[in-house]
């Protein structure tokens, strides 16, 4: 990601050897050139013509020493929650403009590619947009689920269940680490892989951070006097810094769970690979297919901010609403997230060593028995052994 210290050297030792190469008065030619070619996205006045005029107006020889913003489905959405792609839109208009009169075999022909090639377009959209709001299910209602049938034991195997009242009376212990079963030996992996786990959240979260503020004020820029863009959703961006939080608190919680309850060091591996999966889902370019890269102009959204900031571009215009996330809720809002992971990096793997899960796990032939008929299939199972065994 591009950034205004290390990364802005890099980009600083990028330029001057570029300069070098193509002399002062071409990079004074260059500069207007690309300041130009801002104006030209900054008048842009819809989501759809924005990202259009992105790849139009942007030289891949600029983008040189950025790196690409990364992106996510709500990103996505926020750009183009209201309006459909603008492909589909000039399909629509050109659908539309069709002399229905001309019933000719060629003009019967193309009205009818044009119209699958239409509803093709479409059922790709509804596809992805039905895709993005399963994701925002799974990643909305999942973790916190998770946490719950841990803590509850709804849903699970009676012994697989947490007896949280030996939590009460024997926390903190060490037992775990002095037994004769030697599990000390995966409660020690685990412990590894929780700390990893949220030091790695961490900085995935620090990293997002910073390129949600960058992709907020791109946003604040072009939709605030003088400029008017629509076809844009705050509440979607807004939503994405709240869903990310959300995923990273919680995982972090359930894999304090997840690690206390595992009996093997295939266990540990499973289990916080899976809820790094789901921490992941929403990512573009990631383990679901329903976008790439290319639906996401990462690069060139780095290039705009970066370059709209080194050459001055707001100068030109008196009554811009510059925005500035230093002074926004959403810094306010990172720091106390961030603030947060700090203390569960601390506080989750100090909770995980003085935990007794071996004492809070039920006894592997625990069996609750709540109807008539579990208690007939337990005393004929009892009365089946002692028969084989006589």
């Amino acid at each position: 990601m591009f950034s205004n210290d290390e990364d802005d050297g890099v980009f600083r030792n990028d330029t001057q050897e570029r300069n070098i190469q193509i002399g002062d008065d071409e990079t004074a030619l260059e500069a207007e050139q690309k300041k130009n070619a801002i104006r030209k996205l900054i008048m842009c006045t819809s989501a759809a013509e924005f990202f259009d005029m992105l790849d139009f107006a942007i030289d891949d020889e600029w983008t040189a020493g950025y790196d690409a913003l990364p992106g996510n489905i709500y990103y996505v959405l926020a750009w183009s929650l209201c309006i459909p792609s603008s492909d589909v839109v000039k399909r629509k208009e050109t659908r539309r403009s069709l002399d229905m009169d001309d019933l000719s075999d060629d003009g019967v022909e193309d009205w009818a590619r044009k119209s699958r090639q239409y509803l093709h377009d479409w059922i790709i959209w509804n596809t992805r947009r039905l895709g993005f709001f399963c994701v925002m299910a799974i990643q909305l209602i999942g973790p916190p689920l998770i946490f719950y049938q841990y803590f509850t034991g709804q849903s699970m195997e009676d012994a697989d269940k947490i007896n949280w009242t030996d939590f009460q009376n024997n926390f903190p212990s060490l037992s775990d680490w002095s037994g004769d079963d030697h599990w000390g030996r995966t409660k020690a992996l685990g412990l590894i892989f929780l700390f990893c786990f949220i030091l790695n959240s961490l900085f995935c979260w620090i990293d997002e951070a910073k390129t949600f503020e960058k992709i907020f004020r791109i946003y604040e820029l072009l939709s605030n006097p003088p400029f008017r863009m629509v076809g844009t959703s705050e509440f979607m961006l807004r939503f994405s810094a709240f869903i990310n939080a959300w995923v990273v608190i919680w995982l972090c919680v359930d894999l304090y769970l997840a690690m206390g309850t595992v009996d093997t060091a295939q266990d540990v591996l499973m289990d916080a690979l899976g809820l790094s999966f789901l921490y992941n889902l929403d990512d573009i370019a990631g383990d679901l297919g329903f976008v790439d890269e290319d639906d996401w102009p990462g690069v060139q959204l780095a290039w705009f901010i970066g370059e709209f900031d080194r050459l001055h571009v707001a100068d030109a215009y008196g009554e811009i609403d510059d925005y500035r996330t230093e002074e926004s809720w959403m810094h306010t809002f990172n720091s106390c997230i961030t603030a947060l992971i700090v203390c569960m990096a601390i506080g989750l793997p100090l909770l995980y060593i003085f935990t007794p899960w071996q004492q809070m796990k039920a006894d592997p032939f625990f069996e609750n028995i709540h109807t008539k008929e579990q208690f007939i299939a337990m005393v004929r199972n009892v009365t089946n052994g002692l028969a084989l065994e006589i």
